[in-house]
């Protein structure tokens, strides 16, 4: 009986530690980098794809915290398809809040470009996502940033292309963007 007695107290203090651990992790940001980063929630994509997804794009660090959440809270089919701005410094039950409140970023189109990318490259992608036409997108030159970006005005005035000025990265451009603004980020 005392054995017994002493394993329902065991079990309870366990289950109580186990508790107040995840409402940490799930309450708490995971990290305390702020660097924002764009994070797609495809059609159809159920939570626990959601939850993987986060993972291994570095937002959250177990994919475990956010499945849980997102069971007890219920919410996983309100989970809504769009492209968000979330961080590694963000909560759980944060990120979760903005994914099922469907809190997108409007009217933006997501294009990763690739190191190694060329002008030529990126201009094809952002005319095939129709953001821009692939000639107005190659037509920009360097003396069109000069007086806001130091770097450039050391380029020579013959140089006329962005080639090796733009970094490779993901970003998210609206459909009317100009060529300008689009160089510009």
């Amino acid at each position: 009986r005392r054995g017994s007695l002493k394993s329902l107290t065991a079990s309870i203090v366990l289950g109580l530690g186990f508790l107040i651990y995840v409402g940490v992790k799930i309450t708490k940001p995971q990290k305390t980098i702020s660097e924002d980063k764009i994070f797609t929630v495809a059609s159809g994509d159920v939570s626990k794809t959601v939850a993987k997804n986060l993972e291994e794009e570095g937002i959250i660090d177990r994919a475990v915290f956010f499945e849980l959440y997102i069971y007890f809270q219920k919410s996983g089919r309100k989970i809504q398809a769009g492209n968000y701005i979330l961080s590694p410094s963000m909560s759980v039950s944060e990120i979760a809040k903005k994914l099922t409140l469907g809190e997108v970023v409007n009217n933006q189109i997501k294009l990763t470009v690739l190191e190694g990318w060329t002008m030529d490259d990126i201009a094809e992608a952002l005319a095939d996502r129709e953001i821009v036409g692939q000639r107005d997108f190659l037509a920009i030159t360097p003396s069109e940033f000069a007086d806001s970006l130091d770097f450039l005005k050391e380029i020579p005035e013959n140089y006329n292309t962005l080639e090796g000025y733009l970094f490779p990265d993901t970003y998210l451009f609206a459909k009317d963007s100009t060529p300008a603004e689009i160089a510009g980020k």
